[in-house]
């Protein structure tokens, strides 16, 4: 992702602000990037990261606003098409939905992320797992530090997510071999999506001596298909200059599983992110919904 930040973040769940505690600091005048291989979604090494640990008991079927999000859903599908639903392809059964929540913070970023499928013409909430430990698929994730961006609107270093329906253009992981029956690729150390001005912009390169492709927050994730992403110089329709590059939807840092993106969708858990990429299928002609 590019762009660059203000200084300073409120964190969430905080009240009182001391000099490092509470506060997410960038230190050298890094910019906070998603995509490129220089630095994540915030260095984990300045703020403070959230206690709240990550259970089957935090992410399940529990009162509030989680479990009337999914009935309410699930009382849609059975009535009709959902409204979010409504203009994907006719041969879409898998979305990944994210929109805004205060259901773990009332920050702007804070969000959740909803897998759904459409089985025998209706929309439902995928399960993970089987069993005592089946669960919707409904998670805590984070987007850009100013939220979500109209739709079409979005700009290099507005720190916004785009809002809409978008492609996925490939996955990836760190992992040797292809997880999964999506186009996919490996993230390298030297794996960047450059967001430079020229022929490179928006485009994944390898790039010598670059040592972050492959940090954590990368390990598993997907690249949205925003701004005519390339997955090489000059193949494809050009990007447009000053629209943004590397949006994509990617896990976390160790130690910074909530903190506000730079326009990309993170999930927290990196279990939960691995577990998209698997599940996603290219018959299935899947879709990411965004703040809608």
């Amino acid at each position: 992702m590019d762009g660059r930040p203000p200084t300073r973040h409120a964190a969430p769940r905080r009240r009182r602000f001391g000099a490092r505690a509470g506060r997410f600091l960038l230190t050298g005048g890094a910019a906070i990037v998603c995509a490129l291989g220089v630095t994540g979604a915030l260095d984990p090494s300045t703020h403070v990261s959230e206690a709240t640990a990550i259970t089957p008991t935090t992410f399940g079927v529990q009162p509030g606003p989680l479990k009337a999000a999914v009935a309410k859903g699930a009382r849609d599908a059975a009535a009709a098409t959902p409204a979010w639903a409504q203009g994907l392809p006719q041969d879409t059964t898998q979305v990944l939905r994210t929109v805004r929540t205060d259901r773990w913070c009332k920050q702007i970023w804070c969000a959740r992320t909803e897998a759904w499928e459409r089985v025998d013409g209706v929309w439902r909430i995928a399960t993970r797992g089987s069993g005592e430990n089946a669960r919707p698929m409904v998670v805590r994730s984070q987007i850009g530090q100013n939220g979500f961006a109209s739709p079409g609107v979005r700009r290099q270093g507005d720190m916004r997510t785009p809002s809409g329906v978008y492609g996925v253009v490939t996955t990836f992981s760190t992992t040797k071999h292809s997880p999964t029956a999506m186009p996919w690729r490996r993230r390298l150390p030297t794996s960047v999506v450059s967001d430079a001005r020229g022929r490179t912009y928006n485009t994944w390169i390898e790039v010598k001596g670059a040592r972050g492709g492959d940090r954590r927050m990368m390990s598993w994730g997907l690249w949205m298909d925003w701004n005519n992403p390339r997955l090489a110089v000059g193949q494809g329709l050009a990007p447009v200059p000053g629209r943004g590059s590397g949006i994509f939807m990617h896990t976390s840092n160790a130690g910074a599983p909530w903190v506000p993106t730079a326009g990309c969708v993170q999930l927290g858990n990196p279990a939960d992110m691995e577990w998209v990429v698997r599940w996603l299928r290219p018959e299935a002609n899947p879709r990411i919904v965004n703040n809608r």
